[in-house]
């Protein structure tokens, strides 16, 4: 059929689409350059070729598309009403995370609205949010997608969050100012799932409703969030309390000891004190983030009121054109209210549901759909889309421009690296997620969410990253436990011989003492050690454990490709050079 040119065939069985899909660059331009039509929708979910290509994480052949076509490929609507950009932001390959967030950077310096929305008024940020996906809703965030957006239902993006369960991708939203619509009132079968809390109790996930209460009453308390990304932080101080009391039990009961043995155990609540000192410095201090928080909260523009969220104006970024594209966005925000409200009135007239922005109930329902009656539901629904269709269509004529104007506000090469438009600069150059290319030794952490420099590992144990700014402060706080945890040992050794030298035992207290002073603190100890020894191998060979695990392109460099051995991270070290790698440790640079 290729040699024969039998377009019409091809476009028939859809051979651009699966070669799109299966990521076969020059069989696509092979099929694209007899004639193929890169608008050709299949028969069964009406999408183009870039949709295939979006699916099979693409990215160059998605490039190559636009670049050849324009952005008209973008505007395009399959059977569920979804763009290529809804698509890219909802069904992924959740294994790809760079190639995911490089097709979606690509579209956003092609021009697309962050505010596209689906039939029902969805946005990419709910979607991503409704699978659960936190680096898809991390992304949008920081460039500037609206968390206060509703859908024709009323459902806000915390809706669609707790719809998921995604722990993670839940706190990092209210973190950044979902949690003010927690009061926000939705359309839905039953009361219950009028609300994000009752949406939660509904699918039973009692965990998730005490997490966003407790993170609401902090809110207004407070005006801020704090939440911790794991339990070990607790289960950190589970564990020192626990030492605590069995040392202040053993503390106030051992009786035959010298002065200098009394000296030693009167140290060890020193040692514990300075241990949670540090602990709290390494949590609070700043890591080395490459970049200064690349999400803004938008506590400021989210509450439990629809209409007031709508008059509030986001803050104008970008340049003539972006302003336009704002504009109209706000247009859309006033269409999906008045379809909210349409929605309310047909929801009074044809459903027995109470619902409290309703001041009574009809006995039976009237039309089936909402079309009959003295308001003209119908008439009204009618208007709101046509207005629409015209707003979506000016938006799409500007997405040219709009996409210049971000490319041009991007840093040097940034934009180069994402449109693919220069060899040498490839996507490994930069981190899409902080909108920069990536400084020396810096990793992005996808806890964190930002890049950090000379990242070693993120400590679930201290909930924050280790790099350069508190690698110090980590250090001293490892080093310190592991001295008191052997302290703690020391301390039962008293303990157990002042009990065997008198034959009387308390067992109701040695019982804990065993199996958590003994036992689970030599756990605790090797893993502490383990860390030690780490530490000292990373701080002697100035290679990160972040470094030594992944083997970065400057590692390979600076080994000369020698990184296969277990400890080729020794290869070049003298004692000259492991003495002056500390010194660089401690001393901040």
């Amino acid at each position: 059929m290729l040699e024969k040119n039998d377009v019409s065939h091809l476009d028939a069985i859809c051979a651009l689409h699966w070669a799109c899909y299966c990521g076969h660059p020059e069989l696509v331009e092979t099929l694209l350059n007899i004639g193929c039509d890169p608008h050709y929708p299949d028969d069964i979910n009406l999408e183009t070729p870039i949709y295939f290509a979006i699916r099979g994480s693409n990215v160059p052949i998605v490039q190559m598309l636009v670049q050849r076509f324009g952005t008209e490929l973008l505007c395009h609507e399959n059977r569920k009403r979804l763009t290529p950009f809804l698509l890219a932001a909802s069904e992924f390959v959740e294994d790809n995370v760079i190639s995911t967030l490089h097709m979606l950077e690509f579209l956003y310096l092609s021009g697309v609205s962050l505010e596209e929305q689906d039939a029902s008024g969805r946005t990419a940020l709910m979607l991503a949010s409704r699978r659960g996906c936190q680096f898809v809703a991390q992304w949008l965030l920081s460039r500037g997608a609206n968390l206060a957006h509703r859908d024709h239902l009323g459902n806000t993006v915390l809706h669609h969050a707790c719809e998921s369960g995604d722990g993670d991708t839940l706190r990092f939203l209210c973190k950044h100012g979902a949690i003010g619509l927690i009061g926000s009132k939705a359309l839905a079968a039953t009361a219950k799932e009028e609300t994000a809390l009752g949406i939660c109790l509904m699918k039973r996930r009692f965990l998730q409703y005490s997490m966003l209460k407790m993170w609401s009453w902090q809110y207004a308390l407070t005006g801020r969030l704090l939440a911790f990304r794991s339990p070990y932080p607790i289960y950190y101080w589970i564990l020192a309390m626990i030492n605590l009391a069995l040392y202040w039990r053993i503390y106030a009961t051992l009786e035959t000891t010298t002065s200098i043995q009394s000296a030693i155990v009167d140290v060890w609540i020193v040692g514990w004190i300075i241990s949670q000192c540090f602990w709290f410095i390494t949590f609070a201090s700043d890591p080395g983030k490459a970049r200064k928080n690349p999400v803004m909260s938008q506590s400021h523009r989210t509450s439990s009121n629809f209409e007031n969220d709508i008059m509030k104006d986001a803050p104008m970024l970008g340049g003539t054109f972006e302003a336009q594209m704002q504009s109209l966005q706000k247009q859309q925000e006033l269409i999906n209210y008045e379809l909210y409200r349409i929605n309310c009135d047909s929801f009074r007239r044809n459903s027995w549901v109470a619902h409290e922005d309703f001041s009574g109930e009809l006995s039976e329902p009237l039309d089936p759909y909402g079309y009959a009656g003295e308001d003209g539901l119908a008439q009204r629904v009618q208007v709101c889309k046509e207005e629409a269709q015209i707003l979506q269509t000016e938006m799409h004529a500007l997405y040219p421009q709009v996409g210049m104007e971000r490319q041009e506000h991007c840093v040097f090469g940034y934009a180069d690296a994402v449109m693919g438009s220069v060899r040498d600069l490839g996507i490994s150059t930069v981190c899409i997620t902080c909108n920069m290319i990536r400084a020396a030794r810096s990793h992005h952490c996808g806890t964190c969410g930002v890049c950090m420099v000379r990242q070693d590992h993120h400590c679930a144990w201290v909930d924050n990253c280790v790099a350069k700014g508190n690698q110090r402060a980590f250090c001293v706080f490892v080093s310190s436990v592991c001295i008191s945890l052997c302290h703690t040992y020391y301390v039962m050794y008293l303990h157990f011989a002042s009990e065997f030298a008198r034959m009387k035992f308390d067992w109701i207290w040695d019982g804990p003492n065993i199996v958590f002073g003994v036992v689970g603190n030599a756990a605790w100890l090797a893993f502490v050690g383990y860390l030690c020894v780490r530490i000292a191998r990373n701080m002697a060979t100035d290679v990160t454990f972040y470094e030594y695990l992944r083997k970065p392109e400057h590692i390979r460099h600076r080994f000369k490709n020698q990184v296969q051995a277990t400890f080729w991270d020794f290869a070049d070290l003298s004692l000259l050079k492991a003495i002056a790698n500390c010194g660089r440790f401690w001393v901040p640079s």
